[in-house]
């Protein structure tokens, strides 16, 4: 079975590779641009054998579900987070409304990433079936995960607006806790505090990740709106680190405030060892091979089982 899916940051390229070890000949898509472009996709489209065209974010216009529909594909839409908050947002143009309205009823499935999105997602009348995206590199074998012996914690706060992820927060947690380092992912640290204990490690590739996870005893998200489901929690919990969050899930700790970020981070720094119990849980729950399995029998559900070439 032949896949084309949106090219969409690390997420697409991560979800084809994984895709690709269970069998599906999954291949990247860029969306098109300008009257020369859309007339190539369209071209690219009926020449293509791909039973399903794979969407990750739906925040796409109507054209980019509806065209692929026409030309005999089945259109899935993945929904990641940012989008779910636009699609339900309360100021949505009437355009905007009518545009999603129209483009959904061109989807044969919709998926979310996590069960959160999925609830939300049914206040606008779209049921998504929970399916994550998940990091597609296997993390180091348990005895191979180094633990820190410093209290050093890690932050993703990107740019231009760190404050979504808590950045007042933890820039005070920083400055209260001077014998703890703060490792902070995405941020350049211009216009940011200057403290002796933050390092300010700008974008990192993923290949550069590791580093940080052989540093950091504890991730702390922070967000101030709806999240999906990050890559980073999994990633720290798949190498027992412990991890604090804005949202209950298994094995992280839950903190909203200040006052609960602050204690949840005296609570996992002092921590002698890694977060073995939470380590199991990412392992067994988002294994790539697995997430790629369910995709795998629902694009067989869609194209029919005789979709296999």
């Amino acid at each position: 079975m032949i896949v084309l899916v949106k090219a969409y940051t690390i997420f697409s390229g991560r979800l084809v590779r994984s895709l690709r070890r269970v069998g599906i000949d999954a291949a990247e898509f860029e969306l098109p641009k300008g009257i020369v472009g859309h007339a190539k996709w369209i071209f690219r489209l009926m020449r293509s054998e791909a039973k399903i065209v794979h969407y990750i974010d739906g925040g796409y216009p109507p054209l980019l579900y509806i065209v692929p529909r026409l030309l005999g594909k089945k259109v899935v839409i993945h929904w990641i987070g940012s989008d779910v908050r636009k699609a339900t947002s309360a100021n949505a143009t009437v355009r905007q409304k009518i545009g999603l309205r129209v483009g959904l009823r061109f989807c044969n499935l919709h998926l979310a990433v996590s069960e959160p999105l999925a609830e939300t997602l049914k206040t606008i009348g779209i049921e998504a079936m929970v399916i994550p995206l998940v990091p597609d590199k296997t993390p180091p074998a348990y005895d191979k995960i180094p633990w820190p012996t410093h209290k050093t914690v890690h932050a993703y706060l990107p740019e231009p607006d760190p404050e979504l992820y808590g950045a007042s927060t933890i820039f005070r947690l920083a400055e209260e806790m001077r014998d703890t380092n703060f490792l902070v992912t995405g941020h350049s640290g211009k216009n940011a505090p200057n403290l002796p204990n933050i390092k300010y490690l700008g974008r990192l590739r993923e290949d550069e990740m590791e580093s940080v996870w052989s540093k950091a005893k504890v991730l702390i998200r922070l967000i101030a709106v709806s999240d999906g489901m990050p890559q980073s929690i999994i990633e720290a919990l798949a190498r027992g680190r412990y991890v604090i969050w804005t949202y209950r899930f298994p094995f992280c700790m839950q903190a909203s405030s200040l006052d609960e970020a602050r204690e949840a981070l005296k609570t996992a720094l002092a921590k002698e060892s890694p977060n073995y119990d939470g380590m199991v849980y990412a392992r067994e729950q988002f294994n790539p091979t697995v997430i790629a399995e369910k995709l795998k029998q629902q694009y067989l559900n869609l194209a029919g089982r005789n979709g296999l070439h």
